[in-house]
């Protein structure tokens, strides 16, 4: 119980610095698993402190998916970030369709592939296609580990060349009472054909913790740590969901 009520703290500690932080990362290490019965809203927000010469950001993303047929996925993705006079500004929408390909019964292991579509609306970054591919493994008891390779290819009159190549994994340990605790690391190497030196891309590695609430609400509360000159020193995030 005291445990609870700690969780509930912390969560609305993060809600009330939203107003004076800023964000940068509302990724995720999604599962690969596709449940036919869930369909549900996910709200994500995610603030970043002022980093040297970069400024503080604050970015929200609301999702809604849909499962249809067995293996199969929908979701739609909107996200917007802070600007210069403090405003939030709608940055892109994304549609999303995922595929499991292999679950855990018959192959060992839960896989997916997932096709990415998005359009920007902020007049800066271009639009982009992607696919991905999610692994999730049980470790034996309590332990699961995701591994997912993400390919992004830019097009349009601002489109940047090459393909980015990126990883994003995680270690998840069941407590007793149901909730996780995760080391999660967000990997950015860049561009083909050329990705740069380590310090040039953007590495991220931090703690989570993933939960429930007695009405069902589902929550993950992270924080990351850069470990490269790229990525910023800290993101603090906070992600709820609804299944129904």
């Amino acid at each position: 119980m005291k445990c609870f009520y700690s969780v509930h703290v912390a969560l609305l500690l993060c809600l009330s610095l939203c107003s004076s932080l800023f964000a940068q990362s509302t990724t995720n290490v999604y599962s690969s698993v596709v449940n036919p019965e869930q369909q549900g809203v996910e709200y994500r927000m995610a603030f970043a402190p002022e980093d040297g010469n970069t400024a503080s950001r604050f970015r929200e993303r609301l999702h809604y998916q849909r499962p249809f047929k067995e293996h199969f996925r929908w979701r739609g993705v909107i996200q917007g970030s802070d600007t210069i006079n403090g405003e939030l500004e709608l940055e892109w929408f994304q549609a999303e369709l995922q595929w499991q390909i292999r679950n855990a019964s018959d192959h060992g292991w839960d896989s997916a592939l997932r096709f990415d579509a998005r359009i920007s609306k902020d007049g800066i970054n271009p639009d982009r296609y992607g696919i991905n591919w999610s692994n999730q493994f049980s470790l034996g008891g309590p332990w699961q580990a995701r591994a997912i390779l993400l390919t992004t290819r830019d097009i349009g009159n601002r489109a940047r060349s090459g393909v980015l190549i990126r990883t994003w994994t995680q270690l998840r340990y069941r407590l007793q009472n149901g909730s996780n605790i995760a080391l999660e690391m967000f990997n950015s190497y860049g561009r083909t054909p050329s990705f740069g030196s380590f310090q040039q891309q953007k590495h991220q590695i931090g703690p989570a913790f993933i939960g429930r609430f007695t009405n069902g609400l589902s929550y993950n509360l992270g924080m990351l740590f850069g470990v490269s000159e790229a990525a910023s020193d800290l993101d603090l995030r906070v992600f709820l969901s609804k299944s129904f």
